[in-house]
């Protein structure tokens, strides 16, 4: 019998039945496998071991909501914050209403109080450790935003998208339809065009023409090739859509760029052995990315330069995706550049993060030393 099992999620969950005597010590790294309120087969799993302690270790403990957190808390000391339901009810709305703009005076002293109170409660079993602890370790980071203007056949494209998605939106209104319309906004802020089949395998395949009009590709045109003639850097590229991706592919192929692809197609068994080889060699000078397939716990410190292609509704899917390069055993100065595309929703998204951090109270930050 061994002292110690070092094991992925996957495999645990696959050999839970051999895995069942008393555990003393239940160690979960990539906390954010954890998060969801509602549970999932991880969860379950890992709930049904036999353990007398759990610890969760996570960069990111409130993504989208409080309930995240309350589903963390919940798995490394369950019933510690009362069942979801009543969650909701004593903790998360009072202090969401709390953080509206509109909200009254005694809306927010209640708001208020339910942070200090879970505060309380959650400083026993929480300990904190900011990234500024990191940072001074680390070596210099320079983040820039490239604001592009949409080239005059996206701007068309954009402007018909635009007026299609009122005049859905005029016969039938939905949350739906209105978050169909603004992913294909955001689409159009770097693609030339949108079709039915988007993101799937029967999409019609981008030509070269169509990347040249594309304002975002002119520039990683005229980047990489500054970047491969005055440096030896390397680059990462991020993005929220496979098809966007597909455009860059076009753009490293035409200038005899070498790149690697991690998206969601791509087989979890070649994911470990294509980031060692990126790491480890020159083998590739440019490292494509999906931000839902590998915006998480990857380390790519073989590149010191990392472009967000497209900004997330998320702010803590954009951090996580810049520390894929800015990260304990990088030697490099960093630089990371945000596209973002003037006058569209673009924008709208940007000045929706600049408030949203506001509305996510830090109830684990108060008295845990660094």
């Amino acid at each position: 019998m061994f002292p110690l099992l070092i094991i992925s999620y996957d495999l645990f969950r696959k050999n839970l039945a051999s895995l069942q005597s008393v555990c003393e010590l239940l160690i979960c790294d990539e906390g954010h496998r954890l998060k969801c309120s509602q549970g999932n087969k991880t969860i379950d799993s890992l709930s049904s071991l036999r353990c007398n302690r759990r610890i969760v270790l996570t960069g990111t403990p409130v993504q989208n909501d409080l309930e995240e957190f309350w589903a963390l808390c919940n798995f490394v000391n369950p019933g510690c914050l009362g069942n979801l339901s009543s969650f909701r009810c004593i903790f998360a709305s009072p202090i969401l209403a709390s953080r509206e703009p509109s909200a009254a005076e005694d809306i927010k002293d209640l708001g208020l109080s339910r942070a200090a109170e879970l505060s309380r409660v959650a400083e026993s079993f929480i300990l904190r450790r900011l990234s500024s602890t990191l940072s001074q370790y680390l070596p210099d980071k320079t983040e820039s935003v490239v604001f592009c203007h949409l080239s005059e056949n996206q701007r068309e494209s954009y402007i018909k998208e635009a007026k299609s998605g009122v005049a859905r939106l005029g016969e039938s209104y939905s949350l739906g339809n209105v978050l169909s319309i603004i992913a294909s906004l955001r689409r159009l802020c770097v693609q030339p065009h949108i079709s039915e089949e988007i993101d799937t395998q029967s999409a019609r395949k981008f030509t070269m023409d169509e990347a040249t009009n594309s304002s975002k590709m002119q520039f990683l045109r005229l980047f990489v090739s500054r970047l491969t003639s005055t440096t030896n850097d390397r680059l990462v590229i991020v993005s929220n859509f496979t098809r966007n991706l597909d455009l860059c592919e076009l753009v490293l192929d035409a200038q005899s760029i070498p790149y690697c692809r991690l998206d969601g197609s791509t087989p979890v068994q070649a994911r470990t052995t294509m980031v060692e080889t990126f790491n480890s060699s020159r083998t590739w000078t440019a490292f494509l990315l999906s931000s839902r397939a590998g915006g998480v716990g990857l380390n790519l410190i073989g590149a010191n330069r990392l472009i967000l292609l497209d900004p997330d509704w998320n702010p803590a899917i954009d951090k996580q995706a810049m520390a894929r390069i800015w990260r304990d055993g990088q030697n490099k100065a960093v630089y990371i550049y945000r596209l973002l595309c003037t006058g569209t929703i673009e924008e709208k998204i940007v000045s929706a993060l600049r408030i949203s951090p506001a509305k996510l109270i830090q109830i684990y930050s108060c008295t845990c030393p660094v």
